[in-house]
Formats: structure tokens, C-alpha cells, sequence
């Protein structure tokens, strides 16, 4: 199964994280392996010890999760530094907000 991380979001005043530690309980049992850099839930209420006792890796960076995560879970769209660190093929689920974002949806 491909490996799944949750980056931490990076927009002013997103709260919000893209996967819960209830969640990622659920796909660990499912048989995924899932990453999560570090600090992601923070906002969300959620530490890092909540995402790994429901089995997730923490990682230190996004750059660090995007060397093997094949799917990538965000809540807001990627930022140009981010998109760099994507390897070819990652699938990325977000919301884009296609009218504002069209350079983001090129890339």
C-alpha cells in the first residue's frame, strides 16, 4: 500500500489539519503507512504523541515526508516552495480552489 503524510499547513490562520489521530487509527489498522511532520495537528488541538500512539511516523519536515509518501494530505493548496518538494507521480489530495489557484493546478 502507498504511503500516506499529513504536511503541516503553512497558510495564515488555517487551523485545520488535513487527518486526525482517530483517522489515522482507522488507515493504520487498514494495513497504511502513514507520516506526519511534525507539528502538523498543533492548531487542530492534535500533539504529535496523540498522531503516534494511533501508529503514525512523525517526521521533522515536509521536505523529510515527501522523499517516500506517495499520497499527500493538506488542507489548503501547496505553496510554490512545497510543490517543489513533490517527486513526480505523488498525488495530492487538498482543496485547490481551481479560480484562484491556476498556477498552483498547473504545477
Amino acid at each position: 500500500m502507498p504511503t500516506i503524510g499529513v504536511i503541516k499547513e503553512t497558510a495564515a490562520g488555517e487551523a485545520r489539519v488535513a487527518l486526525v489521530p482517530h483517522s489515522v487509527g482507522q488507515l493504520v489498522k487498514d494495513k497504511h503507512t502513514l507520516l506526519v511532520q511534525a507539528g502538523a495537528g498543533l492548531a487542530a488541538g492534535f500533539k504529535d504523541k496523540e498522531y503516534q500512539a494511533a501508529g503514525a511516523t512523525i517526521v521533522p519536515t515536509a521536505a523529510a515526508l515527501m522523499k517516500t509518501a506517495a499520497i499527500v494530505l493538506k488542507v489548503q493548496p501547496p505553496t510554490a516552495a512545497e510543490l517543489t518538494l513533490f517527486r513526480p507521480k505523488t498525488t495530492l489530495v487538498a482543496f485547490l480552489s481551481p479560480a484562484t489557484h491556476r498556477e498552483t493546478l498547473q504545477a
